[in-house]
This record gives structure tokens, C-alpha cells and sequence, in this order.
């Protein structure tokens, strides 16, 4: 991480620096610090690139970085945008397989249309809610 740090004192517009810089501190550990310093660095990488593929490259990074720390919403949020910017085909897989993983669904309903007052029972997918298992009733 020093020599990333360097490189970027050096050139503190240099996307390629702060994608470095990110993924050294991503790799050297759990740590919430860390997890937190890579995470601004790769957003800091997006914001400082010259050229649509940097960009793209710095969101799928972001992306990336969001899913490892179970932050499914700006992981798909931030994978979106990269294939806004470029057609990745890599990137677009990832996006689809964690779209069906962890995207907002409803997995089933029920309308219970003969009662006095008529409801809808939803199912929605565990990982959403991070409990055992919730029906939502309206």
C-alpha cells in the first residue's frame, strides 16, 4: 500500500494510481478501515479517469468491492453503471448472476380475493431482508 500511496502523491490524477491503491488495501485485509479506504480509492479512480473504459473499469472494480463486503445493492448499482459506460461481456455476466442472486423479486404471491377484505401475500427472496424467511401481507 506505501508504494501505491507514493505512486499516487506522484500523480493524484492517475486513475490507474487509485485502482492500485484500492486494490492493495481490498487485499491486505478485512479490516473495516481497509475495506473503507479501498472503496473511496476506487471511487476516487472512477471520478479521475480520462476515458469511458476507465470509468468502466473503475465501477466493475467498485462493483466488485461492494459484493465482497455484501453491499448487494450498490455492487448491482455500481455494475450497472460500468455496463452503462461499456459492453463488457465478463462484467454483464457477473451483473446477471448476482442480479438472480441477490437482486429485489418476488419469488411468489397469493391473492386471497374471497375474504371481506381482500389481501396479497408476497414472498421475497431471504437475502433481502437477511432473515430466515418473510412474507410481506397487503
Amino acid at each position: 500500500m506505501k508504494l501505491s500511496a507514493a505512486i499516487i502523491a506522484a500523480n493524484p490524477k492517475d486513475s490507474g494510481a487509485w485502482i492500485a491503491y484500492s486494490r492493495a488495501a481490498i487485499a491486505a485485509g478485512n479490516d473495516d478501515e481497509l475495506q473503507a479506504t479501498g472503496t473511496a480509492a476506487a471511487y476516487i479512480a472512477y471520478e479521475r479517469a480520462g476515458t469511458k473504459p476507465e470509468q468502466a473499469e473503475a465501477l466493475a472494480w467498485l462493483g466488485e468491492i461492494f459484493a465482497k463486503r455484501d453491499m448487494w445493492r450498490p455492487a448491482l448499482d455500481a455494475y450497472r453503471a460500468s455496463l452503462g459506460i461499456a459492453e463488457v461481456a465478463q462484467v454483464r455476466n457477473v451483473y446477471t448472476d448476482m442480479r438472480e442472486k441477490h437482486g429485489f423479486r418476488i419469488l411468489d404471491y397469493k391473492i386471497d380475493n374471497e375474504s371481506a377484505s381482500p389481501a396479497r401475500a408476497s414472498n421475497f427472496p431471504k437475502s433481502l431482508f437477511q432473515r430466515e424467511s418473510i412474507t410481506r401481507h397487503s
